[in-house]
Parts: structure tokens; sequence; C-alpha cells
């Protein structure tokens, strides 16, 4: 592939001729320019790497097997030659050697016009760097004839008619028609039509191949291989809230397995630390698999969260208390009164969570105050089997005094996680339908 920088840097290259002539007086920024136009228009052909071909286990063996629309990429193994046994061009493939300044040509086994055919297998062949030199799709056109397009340039088999030979062109409309027919004389054999005339070659080491019908040309009857693209080896993922219900939001298809990855690596969701994610292979979660596995291709994993027991918060909506030691979670701007430490939290690991005071007023993820909205995300934090609670748009963390609700960077972080049980029953006496979360047990 043309390497642009190493066409600047070469020194070599760029070091200007003793002998001064008109290439040399074309400005070098245009001769960049159009580099870089001939790539981004095509001009330069961006190839599909050797390794991204499935080498097929058979050849084709029916015509009707033979797609004709353009979706398929074939290579053309010259199998049989008559009269050679393995010698000369025998099992090499067809190959497409460009458009050159003298006679060009489709060749049995030669990528350019000058080299020595080597490929002699199906699996050799689609190893090679110039694999696509000796690809080919056949497509149908509106007068229902089939034209060979080559898959290295993308340009037709045309007919050299001094010669008799194909010969690659650029315009569909110099294209000629090819068919096929089986070899009824060996078996999972071709033979190929090109412009009404069977495709022979003009002997055993020349390689060339022509129609031009001398009773001197040989027969070659071919295999027909199809051969497809690796397809990413892909997985699917689908997750599930603490109740089972499935988070549509999280949900991926076709992620594409990369080196070193794993189940839970792969599926590109982070699960928090107080969440534990379960991995299973069916949806009635019973195969279950460790998220430290390796992906297995084309498998759908469903990935079960559940809540880590000992949080010291309740996450349904029912009002309890929350703090640590002598100070609590609650709204300061109301006038005293046990109701003010009842706190509700909803919400889920996935989305975030927000706080709200007995009069459903949300505590704001920005400042101290319940002057939020249902957007004041909070999410919960556990760093050293200790809770945190921290804002999602700011990134800090609640701190508590006995007087105060603030946000501050981690380190001066109340961890919340204990209630004394005066306060605690105080709140449970006030709300009997509240829950306590601590140390404290009714």
């Amino acid at each position: 592939m043309f390497n642009l920088k190493s066409f600047v840097l070469n020194r070599r290259f760029l070091a200007k001729p003793k002998r001064v002539n008109s290439l040399w007086s074309f400005d070098l920024s245009k001769t960049l320019l159009l580099i870089c136009l001939l790539v981004i228009t095509g001009g330069v052909n961006l190839r599909v790497s050797a390794a991204d071909y499935v080498v097929p286990a058979n050849p084709l063996s029916k015509v009707a097997e033979i797609k004709t629309d353009g979706s398929v990429k074939y290579a053309l193994q010259a199998t049989y030659i008559e009269g050679y046994g393995t010698s000369g061009c025998r099992d090499r493939f067809l190959a497409n050697a460009g458009i050159p300044s003298n006679s060009p040509v489709i060749s049995i086994g030669k990528a350019s016009m000058y080299t020595t055919p080597t490929y002699t297998t199906i699996s050799s062949l689609l190893s090679a760097s110039d694999v696509e030199n000796h690809l080919f799709t056949f497509e149908t056109q509106s007068d229902g004839t089939i034209k060979v397009k080559n898959c290295n340039d993308n340009t037709y088999w045309g007919l050299n008619t001094s010669l008799g030979r194909p010969c690659p062109v650029n315009s569909l409309s110099d294209a000629k028609s090819i068919t096929f027919a089986l070899d009824s004389s060996h078996s999972g054999m071709f033979v190929l039509y090109f412009d009404g005339k069977v495709l022979k070659t003009t002997g055993k080491t020349s390689c060339y191949v022509s129609v031009k019908g001398s009773s001197t040309y040989i027969d070659i009857s071919f295999k027909i291989w199809p051969v497809e693209e690796k397809k990413a080896s892909a997985v699917n993922y689908k997750f599930f809230d603490t109740s089972d219900a499935e988070i549509t939001a999280l949900a991926k298809t076709g992620v594409e397995i990369k080196e070193g990855s794993t189940v839970a690596s792969l599926s590109g969701v982070t699960i928090p630390s107080y969440v534990n994610a379960t991995y299973y292979t069916d949806a009635k979660f019973t195969s279950e698999v460790a998220g430290t596995s390796t992906p297995e291709a084309d498998k759908t994993y469903y990935v079960k969260t559940r809540y880590k027991s000992g949080m010291p918060f309740v996450l349904d909506g029912t009002y309890f208390a929350l703090g640590k030691d002598s100070n609590y979670l609650y709204n300061h701007d109301k006038a005293p009164g046990n109701d003010q430490y009842a706190i509700k939290m909803s919400g889920d690991w996935y989305n975030g969570f927000v706080i709200q005071d007995s009069s459903d007023k949300y505590l704001s993820d920005a400042a101290g105050t319940f002057s939020g909205t249902v957007g004041s995300k909070l999410q919960i934090e556990l760093t050293d089997e200790n809770y945190y609670l921290k804002s999602v748009s700011k990134g800090n963390y609640i701190s508590l005094s006995a007087d105060a609700v603030s946000y501050v960077d981690i380190a001066s972080a109340t961890p919340l996680s204990n209630l004394s049980e005066t306060k605690a029953g105080e709140i449970l006496a006030a709300y009997p339908a509240a829950r306590y979360v601590g140390t404290y047990s009714s």
C-alpha cells in the first residue's frame, strides 16, 4: 500500500537527479495533491487483507451455485490442462495483470506480466499478499449477459481481438460476456465460454488464455472457488436490572470480539463496585459463565445485576434515615421536627438516583439544598468498603455536618453507613412505614 509519509521522507526518491527533466519542474506540492486525490477517488486500490478471507471447504459443483449478482468473489483454478500432468501452469489460478503499457492480459497464475506462477492451492492463494489480483465477481447485465469484474482494480474482462486474449478494460461497454458449463469429462470442473468461445491456453508454460480458436491451443478445465470475506466474530449483550426487567438502553448487538477481551470487558458497560453482575448464556439465567472468561462468537450474554448486601441505602422510594454518627442527611431549610430527617431514594445503578425529603423536594446535585429537580442525579460509589454519594453532573461527593449538606472532594466526603439508635427511633416513630439501615433494629 502506498505510504505517503514514506514518499515524503524518502530523500533518495526526492533527490533531484543531475539531468534535469520536465518531471522535476512540476511543483512537488501538486504531485502530492494528485496522489492524495488518487487515494480518495480510488485511483489507489485499498485492498482487503489476505487474512480476511475464509478458506472454502469445497469448490462449486453446479452451474446453479454460481452467483451472478456481483455479491460473491471467485477464484478460478486451472485444475486440468490437456496433455499435462502437474507441470507448467497446472493448478494455477487466473489472475488480472492490470493494464500495462504493452499487451494487457488475464493469465493463469501471473499477477503481472513478468511473474512466475506460484499458488497451487486455494489456501496458499488466500494467504498471499496479492490475493485480490486473482479474485473476480460475475455481474448480470440488463440484457441478461454476464460480465467478469476484476476485484483488484474494478476493471472488466474485455477482449484483445488481435491476440484473442481476455484483457482488462475500464469500460463496461467494452467488456465481453462469459458463460459456464460443467465439464462432462472431469468431475467438479467447469468449462468457461468467453465471448461465445471456449477459453483455452496458448501453451504449457506461457500461461496465457485465449479464445482465438487455433487447433494448437490447449483445453482447460477450472475449479470455481467461492471466496468469502471473514466476518468479525461478534457477540450480543442484554442487561437486566435488580428486578430482572431488561435494561434496553444497555443492550448491544454485534460487538466484535477483540483479542484479550473478556465477557465482562467486551460489553463496554462499567458495572459499579456496589453492584454484582452475573453472566449467563441463556435468558432463563441457568447457564452461568464467568465474567473473566473468553467470549464465544455468536453468543448472546444475559447479564443479571444485583446490589451488594450491606448497602446503607433503601432504593425503592421508602422513607429512611441516612447519615454518619451524629450527622444526618436532611432538609435544613425546614422547620425543626422529626420529619426533616426522613428521606427517600429512587432510581437505578445505570441511570443514577435522586433523593427527596418528606415533601418530595429533590436534593440538588450541585448544592446542599433541596432545590433540585428530577434530573438532579446522584450515583453511589463504594470505595474501601465505604459508601459515598456522588453528583453525576459535577463529580464531587456529599459531606454531612450537624447543620449542612455540601459537595466536596472524595477526601473530605462522608462515608454513609450508620446512624444513632436515638435518631433512628425518632424517625421511625414519626414514619412507621420507614426503614432504617444501620446498627439499629426495630
